[in-house]
């Protein structure tokens, strides 16, 4: 699958499909510092034209950043149910020390 997915990355000429691609790799990877070289490396293939090595890149830094931000919202929302459930037990701990 990997091997797919890298050879239609090297194929396209689309940085919306080559960014949504190298997504996928990122995702199925061990090792996103590998994804990441590779991404470098195929986004800068096209020296000769730095415009489009720039907008190419730009889509894989909004891809990916987009991609956070959704990892961070998730954990976010994760989070809060968590804390609000270790702050309503301590809060109960606290009214049996008080009372008790």
């Amino acid at each position: 699958m990997e091997e797919f997915l890298s050879n239609l990355a090297g194929s396209s000429s689309v940085p919306v499909v080559t960014a949504f691609v190298l997504g996928l790799l990122t995702a199925i990877s061990p090792c996103p510092m590998a994804t990441n070289i590779t991404a470098i490396g195929f986004i800068s293939k096209d020296v000769e034209d730095c415009r489009r090595v720039f907008i190419n890149g730009l889509v894989y830094t909004v891809s990916g950043a987009g991609t956070l931000y959704n990892r961070v919202k998730t954990f976010e929302v994760w989070f809060r149910r968590v804390i609000s459930i270790v702050f309503i037990g301590v809060g109960i701990y606290y009214i049996a020390v008080i009372w008790f």
